[in-house]
């Protein structure tokens, strides 16, 4: 099993939150941020909360795009439950900017 908090130091890696002024995706920074060992365990979990971030759909006559990214975070946690606050601040960033 990974630890409680690797899931979302994954998120927050892999997309490169407060690094960067767009988000970006790479493992390899979850390999370096977390070690090979502990990224291998957590990447499972980190490739369907992308997935599920990937595949949602927001229905733009009713949202706005701040609305979608935090209805965006909220559906990846509640796949992931376990996620904190930085992971969530992680997925609105990126949404917001990948649904511009």
């Amino acid at each position: 099993m990974f630890g409680r908090n690797d899931l979302s130091r994954a998120i927050a890696l892999y997309l490169n939150f407060d690094n960067a002024p767009q988000p970006s995706t790479d493992f390899d920074r979850v390999e370096k941020g977390l070690g090979k060992r502990r990224a291998a365990k957590v990447k499972p979990q980190l490739d369907r909360a992308m997935d599920i971030l990937a595949n949602l759909r927001p229905n733009w006559n009713r949202m706005s795009l701040d609305d979608a990214a935090h209805w965006a975070a909220e559906e990846v946690k509640a796949a992931f439950p376990e996620i904190d606050r930085k992971a969530m601040e992680a997925i609105v960033w990126a949404a917001s900017y990948g649904w511009k």
